[in-house]
């Protein structure tokens, strides 16, 4: 059996083939490729759909749905009652594409769904007061749990808190700020 030995696609390229392939047959080969566009990941809301929800006062996001194969009914129960509402493919039939949505007969019909998440939206306020609240929640608990820690030592072993959070990202290290 009888390989290609090199293909190249620039726009000056050769093409070398065995005696059985043609240069044309190999053009004809490569025009013949699908086509696959990258994304980040397959839980990238578009950035235009962010926008044009954050301009309607809507924060979008994803939500768990099912859990281990079963609908999870206690978390869609809790997000339901703090305010979220699903967005459904009539209102972004762009989503609609590529991975697809629900078409079930449950109650997440016609729902934007990625494997067991779906996508949700939440009035910007609302969003807002509840992530300033656990922000503030876990900064009171880091501050108790130095508090407890700072109170407990003794002078023959004394504590000091001299850690910095670090994390490089691509080669370049990021420090995050105490705020």
């Amino acid at each position: 059996m009888e390989t290609v030995t090199e293909v190249k696609k620039e726009s000056s390229s050769v093409m070398k083939g065995t005696s059985k392939t043609s240069s044309r047959d190999l053009e004809a080969r490569e025009n013949n490729q699908r086509e696959y566009v990258e994304t980040d990941s397959w839980l990238t809301i578009p950035s235009s759909l962010m926008e044009n929800y954050k301009s309607q006062g809507y924060h979008l996001g994803w939500l768990r749905i099912y859990l281990k194969g079963n609908e999870d009914y206690k978390a869609v129960g809790q997000k339901m009652n703090e305010g979220w509402e699903f967005v459904t493919a009539d209102e972004v039939p762009e989503m609609t594409t590529g991975y697809g949505y629900s078409k079930t007969e449950d109650r997440f019909e016609n729902c934007i769904i990625r494997g067991d998440v779906a996508l949700a939206k939440i009035p910007f306020d609302i969003w807002t007061r509840k992530k300033e609240a656990s922000l503030k929640r876990n900064k009171d608990m880091n501050e108790a749990i130095d508090k407890r820690l700072m109170s407990m030592q003794d002078r023959r072993m004394p504590i000091t808190n001299s850690s910095h959070s670090q994390t490089t990202v691509g080669g370049r290290p990021t420090k995050f700020a105490d705020s």
